[in-house]
């Protein structure tokens, strides 16, 4: 594939992996919006169906987990940040089959595709407000290559 289109599919990626974590960061504000207005003296703690196991006499138990507003807002920013660390851990792996196509290319094409990756990263950061090492480790090798 030649760089232009890889260059072409990787910006389409990168949005749709954006709007992805963008989308579960949305839904983590509204889930926390709504429990905020309701009455915390008639709602928590919640009962909420946490797993159905399978009990070794192959019978289903329903377990249940007693939750706070505050352990389902760590629950929604875990989820956000391991969406955001996956989507950047799987765009590294496909980056990193294409190192020695990176390492020959012209210095202003790698410049538009480093700029692509490092903003995607940095956009991804900013959402979950802590560091994703994944794609940015693969990123800055293939700059000194």
């Amino acid at each position: 594939m030649q760089h232009s289109e890889f260059l072409v599919l990787m910006q389409e990626l990168y949005l749709n992996l954006l709007n992805g974590v963008e989308g579960l960061q949305e839904q983590g504000h509204v889930i926390i919006d709504i429990l905020d207005s309701l009455d915390p003296s008639v709602i928590f703690p919640l009962q909420f169906l946490h797993a159905a196991v399978l009990t070794s006499t192959a019978r289903l138990q329903k377990v249940t987990l007693t939750t706070t507003p505050v352990s389902i807002q760590d629950e929604l920013v875990d989820i956000l940040s391991s969406a955001a660390e996956l989507s950047n851990t799987q765009v590294a792996r496909v980056i990193s089959l294409r190192a020695d196509q990176h390492a020959t290319l012209e210095l202003a094409d790698f410049v538009v595709f480093f700029n692509e990756s490092w903003g995607f990263v940095v956009k991804c950061e900013i959402i979950c407000r802590r560091m994703i090492v994944g794609l940015r480790g693969v990123v800055v090798s293939q700059v000194s290559i």
